[in-house]
């Protein structure tokens, strides 16, 4: 429901609207929605801050975009829908303070009272975005320093005592011990772990680099091509979203928005960017694999753009009252969903693939990720 509310605040059509939420329920990462991992609640409070966001209730929004960041690290990211229309303000405001200032030194003729209030302006929405990314940031800083205190701080057991998980087991405190992992009941340890240095800003970071082997570029190796393989399907996708809306919005694209021909472009730019930045950062520095789950469930573009491609509606055009193909138009009922959702109701081949790929992903996840084999 949160994901239908927040396309119809888009003003998107119905159709498309539908069909958008109809694939996200069949959505390539299916597996990791339906098991008890962090991708379905991530996904939940991302798109209930975006409901809020574009219903102007900013607080609500940073309230749950730091839930989303304490969720999922990749949450942090979130931080951006939140700060890009005032960072777009403070942008226009400032231009329009210098102009005003360089009028009132040249020729005397602007008025110093709008000049002092647009400067004050300024300084209130760059308060206010300082304020966004503290807030959006202070769960993940206080799992941070969770983490120091229990691992890093000999010297306050006393503190960090009340806050100790369980006492771990046998077998599990010898398997920590043959893994070389320090745990918080380790004793006789004279050295902190190396992520400590790392804190508050994210030993998670570290502790990738060093046990997973995650770090610029280093997975970029013949043995994991068809890792690279796996997510080449929504690498793909993610391009053709980026290039197409390159395409038709190539001002507003190159000018972050400052400079836009309709509100569907400012609308949608800030899920461009999303896009684009956990794809190049997924690409050169995580699992690659990662991002078929990383990118579905915190982009709800892609879902938008998929469904166009089904209804045949331009995501991209300007929202206004326009004749679309419409190929299921007997209400909201089961039959039309089934018909929505199988690819022998659309005459294009890549309408037919579209859905197939999402299909064959629930299957092999389902598959693969149930009998503990590596998937996404």
């Amino acid at each position: 429901m949160q994901f239908y509310r927040l396309s119809k605040l888009l003003r998107l059509s119905n159709s498309l609207s539908v069909t958008a939420v109809l694939l996200f329920i069949i959505n390539p990462a299916s597996v990791f929605f339906s098991v008890l991992y962090s991708e379905a609640l991530h996904s939940l409070l991302l798109i209930s801050a975006l409901v809020h966001l574009h219903s102007q209730r900013l607080f609500q929004a940073c309230c749950l975009i730091s839930l989303s960041a304490f969720c999922r690290s990749n949450g942090l990211v979130n931080i951006g829908f939140a700060c890009y229309p005032l960072f777009i303000n403070i942008l226009t405001l400032t231009s329009t303070f210098w102009k005003d200032a360089a009028l009132r030194v040249w020729s005397r003729k602007a008025n110093l009272h709008a000049i002092l209030m647009t400067f004050w302006r300024v300084v209130q929405k760059i308060v206010l975005l300082v304020g966004i990314i503290c807030t959006a940031y202070f769960p993940h800083a206080l799992f941070q320093f969770y983490g120091w205190l229990l691992y890093c701080c000999d010297d306050h057991y006393s503190l960090r005592s009340g806050l100790l998980p369980p006492v771990p087991s046998p077998a599990l405190s010898t398997y920590a011990l043959k893994l070389a992992v320090r745990t918080p009941f380790t004793t006789n340890v004279t050295a902190a772990p190396e992520w400590c240095g790392h804190v508050p800003l994210s030993s998670y970071n570290k502790i990738q680099s060093k046990f997973w082997n995650v770090g610029f570029l280093q997975y970029y190796k013949f043995k994991q091509i068809p890792n690279f393989l796996l997510a080449a399907p929504v690498l793909v996708i993610a391009s053709l979203i980026i290039c197409n809306f390159y395409c038709s919005a190539r001002r507003a694209f190159l000018t972050l928005g400052i400079l836009v021909d309709n509100l569907r472009q400012k609308q949608l730019l800030p899920h461009i960017y999303h896009l684009l930045f956990l794809s190049l950062y997924g690409i050169a520095n995580i699992h690659v694999q990662v991002l078929t789950r990383m990118l579905f469930s915190s982009c709800p573009i892609l879902y938008w753009y998929c469904a166009s491609i089904l209804v045949g509606d331009d995501l991209f055009s300007p929202s206004k009252d326009r004749k679309t193909r419409r190929p299921f138009s007997d209400g909201l009922s089961i039959s039309r969903f089934i018909k929505i959702l199988s690819p022998t109701s659309y005459p294009s081949a890549h309408q037919k693939v579209l859905l197939l790929y999402f299909y064959a992903y629930i299957l092999v996840g389902c598959i693969m990720h149930s009998n503990f084999l590596p998937w996404t």
